[in-house]
């Protein structure tokens, strides 16, 4: 499973305005095989559905979900989930600051 979490970014907001920062995830049986950094400079939904499809995410985590954006990426299988919902993982908690 893999698994992005969306976050801010100060020092990239410095560089270009839409800018931030995304951890993908990599998981197997309740444990991290790997963690890579990415840089997106596009809030554009259909910029970001293209790019979670090429990197085959299953689930993002976002500061707030609302309805309409989980409808959203639901309609290309990734689920999404607020930071909120990090506290009840024992594994992804750890990325809680």
């Amino acid at each position: 499973m893999k698994i992005a979490l969306f976050l801010k970014n100060e020092t990239l907001k410095v560089l270009h305005a839409d800018a931030f920062s995304v951890l993908v995830i990599q998981m197997s049986n309740q444990s991290i095989e790997s963690v890579e950094n990415h840089s997106l400079f596009s809030k554009d939904p259909d910029y970001i559905s293209l790019w979670l499809i090429r990197r085959q995410i299953d689930t993002i985590y976002i500061q707030n979900a609302d309805q309409d954006i989980k409808d959203y990426f639901r309609r290309i299988n990734v689920e999404v989930n607020s930071f909120r919902d990090l506290k009840d993982d024992p594994v992804l908690n750890l990325f809680l600051l």
